[in-house]
């Protein structure tokens, strides 16, 4: 039987930090969704690898978030914190990690 591959939004997920009570979500950390430990997580999953993992990585958050190219998209809760990370004019913690400057957003 074929080893059934982690999806990019549940790699993602895996790394948002969801504050619930019963079935109300008050508040989502998703800090870390940038990070070196997502990626590499992200990066193990990928079947095949990539030629260029980074850009492949951002570009796959952004897809998500948007649901562009018929990919599933964010719970809107999710899809906001998200957003609050990305939006900051800083270099993405996975990139410094990586020694790859890639400047996000910037005006």
């Amino acid at each position: 039987m074929a080893e059934v591959q982690e999806s990019s939004i549940a790699v993602f997920r895996r790394f948002l930090v969801v504050t619930k009570v019963g079935d109300a979500i008050l508040n989502v950390d998703a800090s870390r969704v940038v990070s070196k430990e997502c990626y590499q997580h992200w990066l193990k999953t990928r079947i095949g690898g990539t030629n260029e993992p980074e850009r492949t990585f951002q570009r796959s958050l952004t897809a998500h978030l948007t649901g562009s190219d018929g990919r599933q998209a964010f719970l809107s809760e999710e899809e906001a914190a998200i957003l609050k990370v990305v939006r900051i004019k800083r270099v993405w913690f996975v990139f410094n990690a990586c020694g790859k400057v890639k400047r996000t957003h910037e005006s």
